[in-house]
């Protein structure tokens, strides 16, 4: 029996780092959390995505909206809006994040990341002036 907790906390980060948002869901009757069977914190189709055969495996380059999604006739469409020749790459845009949005939701970071931040904490010490 291979289904465990730490089975379950893979597939979740999987889902989770893969998806595409919910709003390209041709099914939005879900409306809220008494409809799942989950804990009640991601509810309703749009916060919860949808998985996108393919689409998953595309590296993340945030210079250009490589794609555009169209709902049609209960069909996603995904068109590229970049010019590609055969055997090029095609990205995806997974937005302008931090590297600490990078990491924690898709494992990884850039360099010379021009959307990183950095938080300081500044203490005032009493008598410092």
């Amino acid at each position: 029996n291979n289904f465990n907790r730490a089975s379950l906390a893979w597939a979740r980060g999987h889902y989770l780092s893969r998806r595409y948002p919910g709003k390209y869901a041709s099914d939005q009757s879900i409306q809220s959390a008494e409809d799942l069977t989950t804990d009640g914190r991601e509810y309703g189709m749009q916060n919860l995505g949808i998985m996108v055969p393919l689409l998953d495996i595309l590296n993340h380059d945030s210079s250009e909206d490589w794609l555009r999604f169209e709902v049609k006739d209960e069909t996603l469409q995904v068109i590229c809006n970049v010019p590609r020749n055969k055997d090029q790459e095609l990205f995806s845009n997974y937005g302008a994040l931090s590297n600490e949005v990078l990491m924690y939701a898709y494992g990884f970071a850039l360099e010379n990341n021009p959307f990183d931040t950095v938080t300081l904490k500044l203490v005032s010490g009493a008598g410092d002036g």
